[in-house]
């Protein structure tokens, strides 16, 4: 004996199907944007911390202070960031820097717990900051 499927509940299945794949599509989306080496502005970190903390970026701008282990590196949001330099690196000021590592919080503010860094030059018709 065949079952008769009603059209509206074949209509309903095929909404939900499809919904779900979009719901996992968006989700792959996100990941991807977060996968490590994502390149956000640092705009982007303050706006929505909950997406980057604990997360590895790699963000690019110009350090415009240094202070020992610790320095604000800025981009073309102007909001600058501070970065802990890796080990036994040496950070000054006016460097334009390619930085990856990882975005936390410690002292009630974010920062970026940079691996390793890149110096970086911007060719005629440039500029990050």
């Amino acid at each position: 004996m065949r079952r008769r499927i009603d059209r509206r509940h074949c209509i309903g299945i095929l909404a939900l199907a499809m919904l779900g794949s979009v719901t996992a599509a968006a989700e792959d989306r996100a990941v991807e944007h977060l996968a490590p080496g994502a390149t956000p502005i640092i705009a982007e970190v303050f706006g929505s911390p909950e997406k980057f903390v604990g997360r590895s970026v790699a963000i690019y701008g110009l350090v415009i202070e240094s202070r020992g282990e610790r320095f604000l590196l800025q981009d073309v949001s102007e909001m600058p960031l501070v970065v802990v330099s890796p080990r036994d690196e040496r950070i000054t000021a006016g460097s334009q820097l390619m930085v990856y590592g990882k975005v936390r919080r410690a002292h009630g503010q974010l920062e970026l717990a940079s691996e390793r860094v890149e110096p970086v030059r911007v060719l005629a018709g440039g500029g990050c900051c």
